[in-house]
Parts: structure tokens; sequence; C-alpha cells
């Protein structure tokens, strides 16, 4: 079985739409990332065994190709790691390992999370003709009203779930209070989602 040494500028290529991970690594080498469509914490990582030092794999032949996913927001891992050979065919070998990996942590989420749809905006529909417009998105952050957070609760509607992810902030999520000069009168409350981190703005109307 021949190895081959790949260079950074092919695995670039293979790799096209992929993002460099930053910062440093304990073997030092080129690493890329993508997340899953249903959530931007959870990623699908490659780890290439390109040297930083020198832009070409690491002559040592048992040194494999990495794929796995991760959970980025919970710094733990999601799926298991699964190597891939620098043998002739490693680039059909390498889609075939990703694609094995994004299938399976696809899969995980959307069995632990049946009924979340992410990345778009909640609207609250009552029994009747009235829709409540809740989150309105501000840049990276979402802002509403707490009479609209309130109108939907009394339409049944959870009013602690992130527009952004679908997960859940509470009370313990607060990371800034707004209030007058006083600070008797309070105009609003910050919280960032444990989930996907995003800010989230309740003003008090």
């Amino acid at each position: 079985m021949k190895f081959n040494s790949i260079s950074l500028d092919e695995m670039k290529a293979a790799l096209e739409g992929w993002t460099e991970v930053t910062g440093s690594t304990a073997t030092r080498e080129y690493v890329y990332e993508k997340a899953i469509p249903e959530n931007a914490g959870i990623v699908v990582r490659i780890f290439t065994s390109i040297h930083k030092d020198t832009s070409i794999a690491r002559r040592c032949g048992g040194d494999a190709i990495r794929i796995c996913a991760v959970n980025v927001p919970a710094h733990k891992g999601w799926i298991s790691t699964v190597k891939v050979l620098r043998v002739e065919g490693w680039r059909a070998n390498l889609n075939k390992a990703i694609n094995k990996v994004m299938t399976e942590a696809r899969s995980r989420w959307n069995r632990n999370h049946p009924t979340r749809q992410l990345h778009r905006p909640i609207t609250f529909v009552a029994a009747t003709p009235l829709t409540f417009s809740t989150w309105t998105k501000s840049g990276t952050s979402y802002v509403t009203e707490s009479s609209d957070l309130n109108a939907a609760t009394f339409q049944g509607h959870p009013r602690n779930i992130c527009p952004h992810c679908n997960g859940l902030f509470n009370k313990k999520d607060i990371i800034k209070i707004d209030k007058d000069a006083s600070g008797e009168d309070i105009y609003g409350w910050h919280f960032r989602c444990p989930t996907c981190k995003t800010e989230l703005l309740v003003i008090n109307d």
C-alpha cells in the first residue's frame, strides 16, 4: 500500500467551502470544519494531518486524516472519529467519510430534536386570525417586547424559546438588565441562549 504525500493546496481543493479552524492544535496541523444545516453549534471537523510548519502531510503512513463531529457550545464530542488513510484514492475515501459523519451528526440531532426547526423566526399563530410576530432579528441578536411574549403565552405557546435554535432560556441566562438612572425602572432584559449563545433582548413595555 503506497502512502501519498498530500500538500495543503491539494487538501484545500478537496475541501472547498470548508472553514479553517483558527488557533493552534496540539499536533500543529490544519483543521477544517463545517456546521450541520440544522444547528450551527454542531460541526464536522477534519484533521488533515498537514503540518502548519511545512504545509505538507507528515510522512508517517499511519498518520491518517481524521473526521469527527463535535458539539461546540458544550465542548463535547458528537460523532466518533473516522480515519482516512493517505493512499491512492484518498479524495474519494475522504468524501465517503465526510458524508458518513455528516449524516450521523444530523441524524443524532434530529433524533434528539424531532420538532425543532432552526434558523427560522418563530411566529405564534392564535386560534383567531391574529398572528404574533414575536421576535425581530437585529444584527446577530433578536428583540421582542414582553407584551408579545405574554400574548403568546396566553395562547399556550412557551415564551422562553430561543428564535435562533429553539433552545430554552431562563432567568439564569440573563446577562444584563437595562434600568433607568434611578435603578428602579427596568427597560429590558438581555439573555444569552445557553444552546447557541445568541443574545436575546426582551423590552419591558
